[in-house]
């Protein structure tokens, strides 16, 4: 039976007071027949590779990649890419969210990531595969 693993993360916030982010990010990584222990072995070694290979003060402990430098970046989108992925992004600029939403910000938030994410796990992969895999 297939086993998927999804990961979602959000960037920014649902705030739309002056000191609040520009955008609302949701992004999401599905990795399809992988077991979660040898993902996290493979990232565990780009972290230990990089980390040797920098020789700096500071080790890195977990991928932040607005603080991460290019060649980290580089260097995890590029272990990444051997996994069998499916990776998404849904982007919102707050600036161009109505009205009404900016008032509710669950009904944004639902539709950000239960509407779209959601929903392309399920299209893209349940629904194209065996009705008996797990996730």
């Amino acid at each position: 039976m297939p086993i998927v693993h999804v990961f979602v993360d959000e960037s920014g916030d649902l705030g739309f007071c002056p000191n609040s982010s520009k955008f609302f990010v949701v992004s999401y990584v599905m990795i399809v027949n992988r077991h979660i222990d040898e993902i996290e072995g493979l990232i565990k070694r780009v972290l230990k590779n990089i980390n040797i290979t920098k020789r700096q003060k500071r080790k890195i402990c977990e991928f932040k990649f607005a603080d991460d430098s290019h060649e980290t970046r580089v260097k995890f989108l590029k272990k990444i890419n051997e996994f069998d992925v499916k990776i998404g992004v849904v982007a919102i600029s707050k600036d161009s969210v109505k009205q009404h939403l900016k008032k509710d910000t669950s009904l944004l938030y639902n539709y950000a990531v239960v509407d779209n994410v959601m929903r392309t796990i399920v299209d893209e992969y349940l629904v194209t595969r065996d009705p008996y895999n797990r996730i």
